[in-house]
């Protein structure tokens, strides 16, 4: 793996995009939870689609796409492995598909991949900031990734946003319990 991710840098160095992402895919075949590789993968497709896509692009892409998405939600229980690599051949040809994260996201919650997950969830939350339940997943996602004062901060962000949501007051809670458990023993 090792040697597929380095040789997948060089080429995302020499900004050969085709190569890098075949290269890191790879990799991440053999092992989800590879999160620099994922990384490195995310940047080669984003650099490849050159940013951004147009509109007309994400309306026809879209619809080719959603086969795909299909074929990924329902292998997502049965293989959360396979229901990932079926994702990354979504972001592919359009790195920013929502719905490819969202099921990354949850196969690697799944898979036990946390910060994994919070990677996607983070890309999720820059297009819908204010989406609840995105908030609630990507909290729940850092706590279990060990990352307790970045939760925290979420669930006081979403407190500020949704102050009538009982939820985030409990799971604050819990985490605060979490806390307690992990530095007193």
């Amino acid at each position: 793996m090792r040697d597929l991710y380095f040789r997948g840098s060089q080429a995302l160095q020499r900004q050969n995009f085709d190569y890098a992402m075949t290269f890191f895919t790879q990799a991440l075949q053999r092992e989800p939870g590879f999160l620099e590789c994922r990384q490195a993968l995310r940047a080669a497709q984003y650099k490849k689609s050159g940013g951004s896509t147009s509109f007309f692009k994400k309306i026809v892409g879209g619809a080719g796409l959603q086969p795909l998405i299909a074929k990924a939600q329902m292998t997502k229980g049965k293989n959360p492995r396979e229901a990932m690599q079926i994702a990354e051949q979504i972001l592919e040809s359009d790195p920013s598909n929502s719905s490819a994260h969202k099921i990354i996201a949850e196969c690697a919650m799944e898979l036990d991949y946390p910060k994994t997950a919070c990677f996607s969830y983070e890309i999720l939350l820059k297009n819908s900031p204010r989406d609840y339940d995105l908030g609630m997943a990507y909290a729940e996602a850092l706590a279990r990734a060990g990352l307790i004062d970045k939760a925290e901060s979420q669930y006081v962000d979403l407190q500020r946003l949704f102050p009538h949501r009982g939820e985030i007051g409990n799971a604050m809670k819990d985490l605060s319990a979490r806390r307690t458990l992990d530095e007193g023993g």
